[in-house]
C-alpha cells in the first residue's frame, strides 16, 4: 500500500509536470518559436524515459521483496505440513497454519495491487504518448503558421518600401509646388512693380509734353530760359523726350544733374508726411509736426506718403 501511494504521488505530479509543459509549449507556441517546441519535446521525452525507468526499477525490487517473502511463507507452510503428517500435530499447528495462509492471501492482494499498478503504469504510458503526439502535431502546424507569417511579414516589406517611394516622390512634388508658387509671387510682384514704372514713365512723359508746351506758350522772347525739374529719368522717358522735341522743332540746350546720395534721398523721402485734405506737408525731422503723427491746424492724423519695398522707395499705394 506504501509504494501505492508513492506511485499515485509521483504519477500525479508527472501529469502536473506535463500540464506545465504543454501550457509552456502553447505560451510559446503564440511567439512562434520553433526552437523552443524541440527543446520542450526533448525534455517530455527525457522525463517520460525517466519516469518509466524509475517505476520500473521500484516495481522490481518491490517485486522481488513479495516473491521473496512469498517463497519464505512457501518453504514454512510446506515444512508445516509436513510436520503435521509425520507427527499428526495439527491441533498445536492449527494457529501457525492459519497465520501462514493469511500471510499467502496478504502477499495475493499484494501481488494483485502490483499487477494493477503495472497496467496504470503502460496506460500512463500510452496518455503520455498520445500527448506527444498531440504536441508533434501541434508543433507542426506551428511552424506552418510561421511560414505563411513570415510570406506575411515579406509582403509587408515590400509595401513599405513602396510606400516610402511613394512617400518620398510625393515629398518631391510638394517642394516642387511650393517652389512654383514662391516664383509665381515673386513673378506677380515683379509685374506689379514693373506696371508700376511703365505708368510712372507714362505720367513723366506727359508731364514733360505739358512742361514744353506751357513754356512755348509763354517764353516768346530769346532771353527765356526754359527749365525743368525731372525725377531719375530712364531710357523710355528720354526718349518720348526726343519725340516731343523732334514735334516741337526744338532742342535741349543743357542737361544738369543733381547727385544726391541715396541715404539722403531715402531720408527726406520716407520720413515725408501729408494731410490729404488740406495738403500740408510735414517732415518728421527737418519739419516735425507739434504731435507726431498730427496735422497741426486739424489734429487729425498725416498719412505716409512713401515706404519701402526691397530697399527702395516706392508710393503707399504702389
Amino acid at each position: 500500500m506504501r509504494l501505492t501511494a508513492v506511485s499515485k504521488r509521483t504519477r500525479d505530479s508527472e501529469e502536473r509536470s506535463l500540464v506545465g509543459q504543454q501550457s509552456e509549449v502553447v505560451a510559446n507556441g503564440t511567439g512562434y518559436e520553433t526552437g523552443c517546441l524541440r527543446r520542450v519535446s526533448v525534455a517530455l521525452e527525457e522525463q517520460h524515459s525517466l519516469a518509466i525507468s524509475m517505476l520500473k526499477e521500484s516495481y522490481e525490487v518491490e517485486i522481488g521483496k513479495l516473491q521473496s517473502e512469498l517463497n519464505e511463507v512457501k518453504a514454512k507452510y510446506d515444512a508445516l505440513k509436513e510436520g503435521m503428517t509425520g507427527c499428526g500435530k495439527s491441533a498445536e499447528l492449527g494457529g501457525e497454519v492459519n497465520e501462514v495462509t493469511d500471510k499467502v492471501a496478504e502477499l495475493g492482494q499484494k501481488m494483485k495491487a502490483e499487477t494493477t499498478r503495472q497496467t496504470e503504469l503502460v496506460a500512463f504510458g500510452n496518455r503520455l504518448a498520445r500527448k506527444e503526439q498531440g504536441l508533434v502535431a501541434q508543433s507542426e502546424g506551428l511552424k506552418a503558421e510561421l511560414e505563411r507569417i513570415k510570406g506575411e511579414w515579406v509582403k509587408l516589406e515590400r509595401e513599405q518600401s513602396r510606400r516610402d517611394i511613394q512617400v518620398l516622390r510625393y515629398t518631391d512634388w510638394q517642394r516642387a509646388i511650393d517652389t512654383a508658387k514662391y516664383d509665381r509671387e515673386v513673378a506677380i510682384e515683379d509685374a506689379i512693380d514693373l506696371r508700376y514704372k511703365w505708368a510712372r514713365e507714362n505720367e513723366r512723359a506727359n508731364e514733360l509734353k505739358m512742361k514744353l508746351a506751357s513754356y512755348s506758350a509763354c517764353c516768346d522772347t530769346e532771353h527765356c530760359i526754359e527749365t525743368f525739374v525731372g525725377k531719375r529719368i530712364r531710357d523710355r522717358t528720354l526718349e518720348n523726350l526726343d519725340e516731343m522735341l523732334t514735334e516741337a522743332n526744338n532742342t535741349v540746350d543743357a542737361v544738369i544733374n543733381f547727385n544726391v546720395p541715396d541715404e539722403v534721398l531715402v531720408e527726406r523721402i520716407s520720413g515725408h508726411r501729408v494731410h490729404s485734405a488740406s495738403g500740408r506737408s510735414y517732415h518728421v525731422k527737418f519739419a516735425p509736426p507739434k504731435v507726431a503723427g498730427k496735422d497741426d491746424m486739424t489734429g487729425e492724423p498725416s498719412s505716409k506718403q512713401f515706404r519701402l519695398r526691397r530697399g527702395r522707395c516706392v508710393t503707399s499705394t504702389g
